[in-house]
């Protein structure tokens, strides 16, 4: 059940950052098949290709939950490209803050303990459901840490208190 949901939300990223006001289109989708025998099932592939940064070389997926008794869930989807550019989707069910400060998302790289801001993320009808979607030239392949904190003020340049993680991990993309 757990795996399911993860899944549907997951697919709900992928579509969320592929359709809603995306400036810059996804150009192809192709799939390729590969029966390795007829006693086991083909495995598809798909391969998406961006007109500004190429080929998808990679596709990370995962789960955000609440940290120290913040009640939150939520899916992340990264997708990396050829030119080392990264896109990552974030959907997030969070009640707002109290004195109505943002939650700010940032991305961790574990080896190096480096962290990238990737901005605020977004109510659009002020209820629990947030998201954001980072496009940037930035290579965070190695950051497999998400964060999301809640900020003092949006121009607040130190990261705040964390309310929610999850990790990404490499997946092969299943249609």
């Amino acid at each position: 059940m757990k795996k399911q949901l993860l899944t549907i939300l997951a697919l709900s990223c992928v579509l969320a950052s592929c359709s809603s006001g995306t400036k810059k289109p996804l150009k192809s989708v192709s799939l390729e098949l590969d029966a390795r025998s007829a006693a086991s099932e083909p495995s598809v592939t798909v391969a998406l290709s961006n007109p500004v940064h190429g080929e998808e070389t990679a596709l990370a997926v995962g789960a955000i939950e609440g940290k120290d008794g913040t009640l939150a869930n939520g899916a992340v989807v990264a997708h990396y490209f050829a030119d080392k550019a990264t896109i990552i989707s974030i959907e997030l069910n969070i009640a707002e803050t109290k004195d109505g400060s943002p939650y700010v998302a940032y991305a961790k790289n574990d080896n190096t303990q480096a962290t990238k801001k990737l901005g605020e993320l977004s109510s659009q009808k002020h209820d629990v459901r947030h998201t954001l979607r980072y496009d940037g030239s930035d290579d965070l392949l190695n950051y497999r840490s998400i964060l999301i904190a809640e900020q003092s003020t949006s121009s607040d340049s130190s990261m705040g208190r964390i309310v929610a993680t999850g990790t990404l991990k490499k997946t092969a993309r299943a249609v």
